[in-house]
This record gives structure tokens, sequence and C-alpha cells, in this order.
């Protein structure tokens, strides 16, 4: 349990949390990962008749997508209709703001249960470690199937944790099919998550020895779960079916995963070590490894170790499949730190106070620093035209706008057909003020007419390089960018290298307006 001493610390990063998770709910107004936005949001606009079924993602018409989440999305925007926001961008921050409460109740239960794990010297750290890791504050607020699996997951183990202390028979029975029920819809969320729920059941029964009594109440609350999957799916696609096994049969049997790439048995390795940066991945990917090594039989290294391997083993791989395993990460390191200072591992080098000192402070300027700019700044985690969308649609309340734009795969709001059977657009998003205006080369923007307001998509280096863009250039006014202009700002060519500053620039997308008459 908790230290008396430790609770108002716990209350105060609880309620620090609550405030960062807000503002990332409000900076992250652009999805990671298209499959976030398309196959949830769209198909629930699908349900109110915004968006036709011949314009949705493949993935629709295949029926191999759970319908429980655009049913969530669906009643929340309905209600949001009833009590008059409607607009979609302020209706979609309330996705987001949800996703966020959601994340905050089960990392605090989460965390309160694993005090139980933690002896009391090392619990300030880990209170302190899990409410300002700072991954979470990127995806958990995504009203994505990740973050929503992985809070349920999250539920799940803290209820398996709470098992241990019980004594009664009949809430034990409940204790578990509550937690079926939680891995349930865990699995529902995100069928991948059947790793994990997989890696229970093998602890259950070879390593607690559970009693068959408790296992089936295991599998009835996860069959219940599985009874509101078949309905959501009816209520999706108009005709029973069984997502699940589709799902399986398209991106396995028929290896249509595949064919959006597929990458080494050791790439999530290294992606923890890139995507949390190199000094934390470092720390968690050392952790993981002491977990799985050191303790074999604990409940997490039956859990993740089973979730890795899975992962690590087909063929396509994505970071994104990995944001659940990350709400893990705190724990595990501040397990794998009391393991080696108890076991006294390493004494030598743990009791370096220098090595611990230099290590804190590059643990703490990585996580902030990542933080600040992927979590709480309007720059996201993906440097993708796409974060424009938000302004265009500020522009476009007050007149009416005229996009002009060449590429389609680089247009703020139009998703690209190299990963889809053809473009596809957010309907949902879409605004009755935007006139889309796609032209062959920037040399035929002289020709556009004009009507209203033009704003222009292009990258910095288009703006700095393409004779039609510079000789606009002083006639035009930046709206937004995707990356801040005090970065953009610094001699980057003379510091690093022409060739660092020309990939900066195409890779910096910059919203212009042309000034009336100037064009």
């Amino acid at each position: 349990m908790i230290a008396s001493g430790h609770k108002t610390l716990l209350y105060i990063c609880i309620f620090l949390s609550a405030w960062l998770l807000l503002l990332s709910a409000f900076f992250n107004f652009s999805y990671i990962h298209p499959d976030e936005y398309f196959q949830i949001v769209e198909f629930a606009s699908y349900k109110l008749g915004i968006t036709p079924a011949e314009v949705l993602a493949w993935e629709f018409d295949d029926r191999i997508r759970p319908g429980l989440q655009p049913l969530m999305a669906y009643e929340i925007f309905r209600f949001l209709d009833m009590i008059n926001v409607r607009d979609h961008f302020i209706q979609l921050f309330f996705l987001r703001v949800f996703s966020a409460c959601f994340t905050l109740f089960c990392t605090t239960v989460f965390c309160m249960a694993n005090m139980r794990l933690i002896l009391p010297r090392y619990q300030r750290l880990y209170i302190l470690a899990t409410f300002l890791f700072w991954a979470p504050y990127l995806f958990g607020v995504r009203f994505s199937s990740e973050a929503w699996s992985g809070g349920c997951m999250l539920l799940a183990t803290s209820l398996l944790i709470y098992l241990d202390t019980s004594e009664n028979r009949m809430s034990r029975t409940l204790l578990f099919f509550a937690t079926g029920i939680l891995l349930g819809l865990a699995f529902l969320f995100r069928f991948q998550t059947a790793f994990f729920t997989a890696g229970i059941g093998l602890w259950l029964l070879f390593v607690r020895r559970e009693k068959y009594t408790a296992i089936a109440a295991l599998i009835g609350g996860g069959l219940l779960s599985l009874c509101l999957g078949f309905v959501t799916d009816k209520w999706l696609y108009g005709d029973w079916l069984c997502s699940q096994w589709l799902y399986f049969e398209s991106n396995i049997l028929k290896g249509v995963a595949s064919e959006f790439g597929t990458r080494p048995f050791y790439t999530y390795g290294l992606w923890l070590l890139s995507f949390l940066s190199p000094v934390v991945g470092a720390v968690a990917l050392f952790s993981l490894l002491l977990l799985f090594v050191r303790q074999p039989r604990h409940l997490y290294t039956w859990l993740l170790l089973p979730f890795l391997l899975a992962h690590s083993a087909t063929g396509h791989k994505e970071v994104r499949f990995i944001f659940p395993l990350m709400f893990y990460i705190p724990v595990v390191c501040v397990m794998g730190y009391q393991y080696m200072m108890e076991t006294k591992m390493w004494g030598w080098l743990m009791n370096s106070k220098s090595l611990r000192s230099t290590t804190i402070v590059l643990l703490l300027l990585c996580n902030f620093g990542f933080m600040y700019f992927f979590a709480l700044s309007a720059y996201g985690y993906s440097n993708d035209p796409k974060n424009l969308s938000p302004f265009i649609h500020r522009e476009a309340q007050k007149s009416p706008v005229n996009l002009i734009y060449t590429d389609p795969s680089l247009h703020p709001y139009i998703l690209g057909h190299s990963r889809y059977k053809a473009n596809v657009y957010p309907l949902y998003l879409s605004e009755r003020n935007v006139v889309n205006t796609q032209i062959s080369t920037w040399d035929s923007i002289v020709s556009v007419p004009y009507r209203g307001r033009i704003l222009v998509s292009a990258t910095r280096y288009e703006w700095n390089h393409i004779p039609a863009l510079v000789s606009l250039k002083s006639h035009s006014t930046i709206i937004a960018s995707t990356f801040p202009q005090w970065l953009q700002s610094l001699p980057i060519g003379r510091i690093i290298g022409q060739g660092v500053q020309d990939g900066f620039d195409q890779n910096t997308f910059q919203l212009m307006e042309l000034y009336a008459g100037e064009k």
C-alpha cells in the first residue's frame, strides 16, 4: 500500500497530470496515424449521414474494423449536437478530453495498485515517474484504439494485483469476471491485445495455478464483452458478422498487412530507443530485459514478453502498435531500479552519486523536452501538413477560402492514395467555405481565378526555391507552420550543413495567404 507520507505527492501529481492532459488534448488536434481518424471518426460520420460509404477507407468494405469506438464517437457527436456544440473541430476536442479523462483514471488506478509491488522508499520515485513520463501525454489523449485498449489493460492488470490481497471467495470471482470484461473490451478496441490476454491466461494457469472456477469467471467476462462486439458490428455494418475473424483472415491469412511494408524482428527495440529518446529508451529497454531475465515468474514478464515477441514476429510493424506497452514503462523501470538496489547488483555502479545524478539530469532533460515538443505544443508528434487544418478551419469561419496545392499527398486534409485504394478525404471536417484547387505545377498559380481569400499550402523549401512562389513570397503573409518560427530562424545550414537545412525545409509545411490583387 502507499506510504502515508506519499499521499500528498500522489494528489499533487494527479492534479498536475490532469492539467497536462488537458493541454495535450488542446494542442494535439491532428491524428498520429490515419487509422485513428479515418476508421473511427469517419465511420461514425457515415452513421450520421455525412460521409457516404463508397468514400470510406478500404477497411469498411472488408468489414475488418470493430464497431465499438465508432459507436462511442457517434453517441458523443449526437449528444454534442443536442446541446448545440456543432463545430466538428470542437467535437473532436471533446473526444480527446474524454480520452484524457479515461487515461488519467486508468493511470491513477494502476499507480495505486502497483504500490503493492514497490517498497515504501521507492514509492515517491514511482509516483513521479508514472505521472511525469511524457509518452502517455502524446497518445493517451487520442481517441484511438491504442489508447483505449491500453487503458483497459491497465485496469485489468490492476484488478489482478488486487486479487493477491482478496480473501473473500465471492469477491475474487467478481474480480475475475470484471477482469475478463476489461480484457474483452481491450480486445474489441484493438485485436492485438489478445497477446496480452494470452500471457495473463498462461500466468494464471502455470504460475498462480488458479482454480478453474476463477478461469471460468474470467472467460465469462470476456465472452460478455465479445457479445457487445457482435452487437456494435451489426450496428456499423448492418449484418451479423465477426470482424475479428475477418481481420485475421485479411491481414494474416491473405497477408494484406505485409503489403504496407515489413521490418526486421529487432525493430521495436530500436524504436524504443528512438521514440522515447536514446536516454529514456535505453533505461526502458534495459529495465524490460532485466525484468524478463531476473524475474521470469512475474506477472509483467508474462504480460509484456508475449506482446513484444508476437509483434516482433509479425512482419508489418508500426511504433503505435506498442503504445499500450508504454503505460507499463514507469513501473518496470522503477521495479528494475528497486531490484538493483535491493540485491546490490552492480553495487559499485549504483553507489556512484555522480553517475546517478548525471543519469537523472539526462532523463529529466530528455523527458520534459520530448513532452513539450511532441505532446504539449501545437507542432505535434508528426510534422505533417494535416497540422495546418485547424488554421484553415479558423480562416474559413471568417470568409470563403480558396486553398491551392499541387500534391494531394501533401494536402492538409487529404490522405494520399499511396496506402489506400484512392485519396481519402475527411468529410466530417469538410468546410463549405473552402474551395480546393489542385494545380499541376506552381507556375500555373497565376492562372487560378481569385475567389475570396487565397491560401497556399507548400513546403518551406518550395517557398524558398520555386521561382513562382519566391516571387509571391513578398506579397503574402504566413498563417501557420508545422515548425515554430524560432526554430526556422536558426542558421541550421551554417551550423550543421546545407543538406540538413534542405531536409528540414522540405519537411516544414507552411500555410500562406496571398494578398488580394497581388497574385
